[in-house]
């Protein structure tokens, strides 16, 4: 402790703050992200250098990505297990994402299977029937999330859309991939991926053309890791339950003396 003119400082441990920090959107100078799980917002934990979010099997994840450059476009680039959400090929720089307006936000519902409809991204098993497994053969880039932000070169024409996706061409992601709605015959594994859910929701797409101020380096990229809360807990992320002071129901149910 110190003492000050204006009171007492008391100085935390540096891990306080910078390697169990837990918040609720992940903000940097170039864009703010927000996971939902079910439609609600999840805790993200910052420990040891990186994110982690708590996975939940049967969940449907969606991200919100919003753009904090104020003064031009942005084409955002997201991938989950390793695969680009917008066709059907893995994750890498040189796909092409979506561009939004400053400060504009894409809401990533879900794969993309079409121009125009996308399925839900669900957090199940990492098992022959995920996304990355169908897909690339293999589930070694289960349970990360990934965000790309490309400033543009120069600012295009305004159009009506807010969001336009750039050259998805005729291979959308759902090619060959089964769609998973039950989640019941998963296997008992002890890591997680993402599958592709059976609902299909519309979604309003244009096209449009947009240069990258770097073709290959993002301005800012991230990466989240969904895991298990047993993994989250064994690794020191997050602690145990612990019981609740106020979680009874009650005194009417108890016998009397």
């Amino acid at each position: 402790m110190i003492l000050t003119r204006f009171g007492t400082l008391t100085l935390f441990p540096k891990t306080t703050f910078e390697e169990d920090l837990m918040q609720y959107s992940i903000n940097t100078p170039n864009a703010n992200v927000v996971l939902m799980l079910n439609g609600r917002t999840v805790p993200v934990y910052y420990h040891g250098g990186r994110y982690y979010i708590e996975s939940v099997v049967g969940a449907e994840l969606t991200i919100d990505v919003t753009s904090n450059l104020h003064d031009r476009q942005a084409e955002i680039l997201v991938s989950v297990d390793g695969r680009h959400v917008l066709r059907n090929e893995p994750a890498n720089f040189s796909n092409r994402g979506m561009v939004v307006r400053p400060y504009g936000t894409w809401n990533v519902q879900g794969w993309l299977i079409d121009d125009q409809h996308t399925a839900p991204i669900v957090i199940g098993r990492a098992n022959s029937d995920s996304v990355a497994a169908q897909t690339a053969g293999s589930n070694a880039n289960a349970e990360v999330i990934g965000i790309a932000i490309f400033p543009e070169y120069k600012r295009p024409v305004y159009r009506e859309n807010n969001l336009r996706s750039l050259g998805l061409g005729d291979e959308p992601v759902a090619k060959g991939i089964t769609m998973r709605g039950g989640l019941e015959s998963f296997s008992a594994s002890s890591g997680t991926a993402a599958h592709m859910g059976d609902r299909t929701d519309r979604v309003n797409y244009g096209k449009t053309q947009f240069t990258r101020a770097d073709e290959f380096t993002p301005a800012t990229m991230i990466e989240v890791h969904y895991k298990t809360r047993e993994w989250l807990v064994a690794h020191g992320i997050i602690g145990e339950d612990l019981p609740s002071a106020f979680g009874g129901t009650g005194y009417g149910n108890l016998r009397r003396g």
